[in-house]
């Protein structure tokens, strides 16, 4: 892969995430979580999903929560970028 600017961009800044996980995480697997919001519905399916979303300050602190999930073999249906900011925290 190439390297460009908006590589090193989405890779080193900070940016809000939206996970969402099947079933529910345990209270040790929410600590580690990194004080992101974590909210637990049923789908209309009776399913439980887990949606924990906020700001991370880049992209190894994802693969870090990532990984974390996958040691516990948790279901994984989405992962979502929802915006990435500046170093100064701004919107982009």
């Amino acid at each position: 892969m190439a390297y460009n600017k908006k590589t090193e961009f989405l890779v080193s800044y900070p940016a809000t995430y939206r996970i969402r996980i099947s079933g529910q995480p345990s209270q040790h697997g929410a600590d580690y979580l990194q004080g992101m919001a974590i909210v637990t519905f049923e789908t209309g399916d009776q399913e439980t999903v887990t949606q924990i979303m906020g700001q991370l300050p880049d992209q190894a602190a994802l693969m870090g929560i990532l990984q974390h999930l996958y040691s516990f073999a948790i279901p994984l249906p989405s992962v979502e970028c929802l915006d990435i900011c500046s170093q100064k925290g701004d919107a982009k």
